[in-house]
């Protein structure tokens, strides 16, 4: 709970504050994210048995530490970006490419056919530092798990087709 006026990215001058597993200064300036630290390697993932799947120059991947699925991954950038809602133009793209080719890419070795890859949209995200979910649909554990990651007839999970087919018609329309 924020006070009168203030949302979760308005400077808090009171006090360094942490919110959705990310640390904020006073000003308002991210000073760590639980996903980087894990992506960086400064911690391990919590996941069952914890497994780190990929670490690379941009981008980590690891086991969910909650699974919806018999195979559940999530691929996070090592730089901070909120949501899939920040990112934006050519680089934004880029970066959204990126995880999806790494989604595809364990899925495949891992013989998952047609894995969901999707993210939360805020404020129904777990984590306040872009995390793109890489399921197995024919591994739901339960109704709940279908649901949480549906697809994009929910306000809060959109399909990386959705968010590539957003930020193409945003670059469009600025040319």
């Amino acid at each position: 709970v924020f006070p009168m006026g203030q949302t979760s990215s308005s400077p808090r001058p009171d006090a360094p504050y942490t919110r959705k597993g990310v640390t904020y200064s006073s000003s308002g300036a991210v000073t760590s994210s639980l996903f980087a630290s894990i992506a960086s390697g400064q911690i391990p993932p919590s996941g069952s048995p914890p497994s780190l799947l990929h670490r690379g120059p941009s981008m980590s991947a690891f086991a969910a530490a909650s699974p919806c699925s018999k195979y559940h991954v999530l691929v996070v950038t090592r730089s901070h970006v909120a949501s899939h809602l920040d990112l934006a133009g050519a680089e934004g793209l880029e970066v959204l490419d990126a995880m999806v080719s790494l989604g595809e890419s364990l899925a495949a070795k891992a013989e998952v056919a047609d894995p969901v890859l999707g993210f939360h949209t805020p404020p129904w995200n777990s984590v306040d530092h872009i995390h793109m979910h890489v399921i197995d649909p024919k591994g739901y554990v339960s109704w709940k798990g279908w649901v949480k990651f549906a697809g994009d007839w929910t306000p809060w999970f959109c399909s990386a087709k959705a968010v590539r087919r957003r930020i193409v018609k945003e670059i469009e329309a600025e040319e």
